[in-house]
């Protein structure tokens, strides 16, 4: 129920201007009577004031409805306006398919479409554009599962898209069917590359000759032509299965670089997810080899090494016992606490101790 039906009668906006409409209407009838009857005006002016006088009311009248109507236009359009300045700032695009004949076709997609795929909406609206960017290796497996996900309530699957750029993101996408003819589907598309990142001070940040190194030997145009035991392992493909890919298929940059492509002499921090399914992070390092146009990669996994930091953390901060927060966790979150208060504020802090703690557990 609205916050309108929700006021009591006296209170409600449109008492108050059909009110206001009222008051006008009986002022200007007061106001012609006494100059035609009181004011000693002339007879011609009296037999014009009698005959303007619909006319008057139905000027106001439409002034009024004018005026009335840009106001309700306004009051009914802020939440439109606010609902679409959230979409254009929110991480996850919305989308509607309507049915073409057998096939399915973007009908509306929210505008940060635009900014967080790098296409333009008529460019997405165009037929087989959601086909003809998926990565050739995920097309076969996700329009098997886009069909049977079009004849289930709701259906969430996860594959790799073609940015405008030219590289590769990871998309959750998740369809659902509220219209029971089935010609209209609604959805959202969400970058989960960022899933795959790395705190920003976990150790990992640097390569270690600790981790496992795989090697890549690349062409000019950074398609493969062998990778090593290690890469192999890494990414979870064999050499047959990835000679002559680009590089940029099979690897997804976690931040935005500043080309699409993976340049010699930068590091980058790639996600990337096997045949199994299991995910896994690497840093990646081009360099160009000597008097020659071959690229060598090298992908350090960092998977294993991130779940060994967050081990160590889990550790440092909590207690064995109960897993909650324990004494070092206490004093580095009480001063940051205290560095985030203002001159002005105050801040307390209530200890509870409890007797024989540790025979209770």
């Amino acid at each position: 129920m609205s916050k309108q039906h929700d006021k009591p009668w006296y209170k409600r906006t449109t008492l108050h201007a059909v009110a206001l409409y009222v008051i006008l209407i009986v002022a200007m009838e007061a106001v012609m009577l006494a100059l035609s009857e009181w004011a000693g005006l002339s007879e011609d002016v009296s037999w014009w004031l009698r005959h303007a006088q619909p006319w008057v009311v139905i000027v106001l009248s439409l002034i009024f409805i004018v005026i009335y109507g840009r106001s309700w236009q306004k009051h009914y359009r802020r939440p439109t306006d606010l609902l679409s300045d959230y979409l254009q700032n929110s991480p996850t695009i919305h989308f509607e398919l309507r049915r073409e004949n057998d096939n399915f076709r973007v009908h509306w997609v929210s505008k940060n479409a635009e900014k967080l795929l790098g296409y333009s909406i008529d460019e997405i609206k165009a037929s087989n554009w959601w086909f003809n960017h998926l990565h050739t290796a995920d097309r076969n497996a996700v329009v098997k599962k886009a069909i049977r996900g079009v004849e289930e309530p709701e259906f969430l699957y996860e594959y790799r898209f073609q940015h405008a750029d030219g590289h590769y993101i990871w998309i959750r996408d998740q369809i659902r069917q509220d219209d029971d003819s089935g010609k209209r589907i609604k959805g959202s598309w969400l970058n989960i590359s960022t899933e795959f990142n790395s705190p920003a001070d976990s150790p990992n940040t640097e390569i270690s000759q600790h981790f496992m190194i795989g090697q890549a030997e690349l062409d000019n145009e950074r398609r493969v032509s062998h990778i090593d035991k290690h890469f192999e392992k890494i990414i979870g493909l064999s050499n047959d299965e990835v000679k002559g890919t680009r590089l940029e298929d099979i690897l997804t940059p976690v931040h935005s670089q500043k080309s699409a492509a993976f340049e010699p002499g930068e590091t980058f921090a790639v996600v990337g997810r096997r045949k199994d399914f299991t995910r896994f992070k690497a840093q990646l390092i081009v360099k160009q080899c000597d008097k020659t146009d071959r690229l060598i990669a090298c992908l350090a996994d960092l998977s294993h090494i991130e779940q060994q930091y967050h081990q160590l953390v889990q550790e440092a901060y909590h207690d064995e016992t109960t897993g909650l927060p324990n004494l070092r966790n206490l004093h580095e979150s009480f001063n940051e606490l205290i560095n985030s208060l203002p001159d002005d504020r105050l801040a307390a802090l209530v200890t509870i101790n409890i007797n024989q703690f540790y025979q209770l557990t």
